[in-house]
């Protein structure tokens, strides 16, 4: 009498692989979405630099700051507009001046997220003004993770 010897996977064997794939899942997807979210924050401070950018031109011919972006032609420039605002170029914040005084000698800008990066609860809120004090909305986290 001969054994018959078969060949394969055993559910149990199975079952163990499926349950190891499962936490590592569990394990590197908020990871992921945790790096995503940063890496989007990117979108935000190349929209405030180059904002800040135009102010300074602005502020160079017109000894003031612009107190709306029409003024800093940003439309030309890949910046999308949405009624009577303007998002940053990849859509993941919308951008905000304020601060603006009677003389025109001061400026915040900010980026407010939307979108799937609003649940951002890390920085929320990037804010720049005139003098290049970089800031967020959320005062639990230091300022230089999020910039």
């Amino acid at each position: 009498m001969q054994k018959k010897h078969s060949s394969g996977f055993t559910l149990v064997e199975l079952m163990i692989v499926v349950a190891i794939t499962a936490i590592l899942v569990a394990i590197a997807t908020p990871s992921y979405y945790a790096y995503v979210t940063k890496s989007r924050r990117a979108d935000a401070k190349v929209a405030l630099s180059e904002i800040s950018q135009r102010q300074e031109g602005f502020y160079a011919d017109n000894n003031k700051y612009a107190a709306d972006f029409d003024k800093l032609k940003l439309a030309n420039s890949g910046f999308v507009k949405k009624g009577g605002t303007f998002q940053s170029k990849d859509g993941w914040y919308q951008l905000q001046i304020e601060g603006i005084d009677a003389a025109g000698q001061k400026y915040t800008l900010k980026a407010v997220p939307q979108a799937a990066q609003a649940s951002d609860v890390r920085c929320g809120t990037l804010i720049l003004d005139n003098t290049g004090k970089k800031t967020i909305s959320v005062t639990s986290t230091p300022v230089k993770e999020c910039w």
